[in-house]
């Protein structure tokens, strides 16, 4: 199956072309046997706009599921977490935890994204809050966002909330990838994160 796929996408503008010329090959063929036979023998089989409609909407559903399906797999969004530490002037370190969000471009062409934004997955809306400049990917590479666990509880209104959560990254044609993982993961991670103690002098 991976084989498969990877022939796919090596070939996938040739056996685009192939399906449009076959289809316009049908058309043209239609066209002939409609004159020239159907005519001859006097039978009725539709008119040739029909034909060339039908076959322009198949051609035109071909066409925008093999774009849609190249859209979905070019950027993988992924998390991961980083403990940070941060010094108070009574000398304790109190550690805090950060969320790091990476969107890979997997694709073999750049793409435009911006951080979109979060919000629970049992909701519709996302909120949006940090940086949301539009950067260019290239393929191969990956734009991160880092937020403080804190500041996603406060803003998302996560407290005491135990469900999945979604992180999106948005293209400027409305195309979005997203993430869904686990809150809970996230606060038990937390939790477990040591603190530091700076001894007094």
């Amino acid at each position: 199956m991976r084989k498969i796929r990877f022939y796919v996408k090596k070939y996938k503008l040739y056996m685009l072309t192939f399906i449009i010329g076959f289809l316009f090959a049908i058309i043209i063929s239609g066209y002939i046997h409609y004159q020239i036979i159907i005519n001859i023998n006097g039978e009725q089989f539709g008119s040739v706009a029909d034909w060339i409609s039908g076959l322009g909407s198949v051609g035109a559903v071909i066409t925008s599921l093999w774009l849609a399906s190249d859209k979905r797999g070019r950027v993988k969004v992924t998390h991961s977490l980083k403990i940070d530490y941060i010094e108070k002037p009574e000398r304790i370190l109190n550690n805090t935890l950060s969320v790091i969000f990476d969107a890979y471009n997997k694709g073999n062409k750049p793409v435009t994204l911006e951080f979109y934004g979060f919000k629970k997955a049992t909701e519709k809306d996302y909120i949006r809050f940090g940086d949301h400049k539009r950067k260019k990917v290239n393929p191969g590479e990956s734009i991160s966002n880092k937020f403080n666990v804190y500041d996603i509880e406060r803003y998302v209104n996560l407290k005491n909330y135990s469900g999945k959560i979604d992180v999106c990254y948005n293209e400027p044609t409305g195309d979005k990838h997203t993430e869904r993982f686990e809150w809970e993961d996230v606060i038990q991670a937390f939790k477990k994160t040591p603190s530091k103690k700076d001894e007094a002098k």
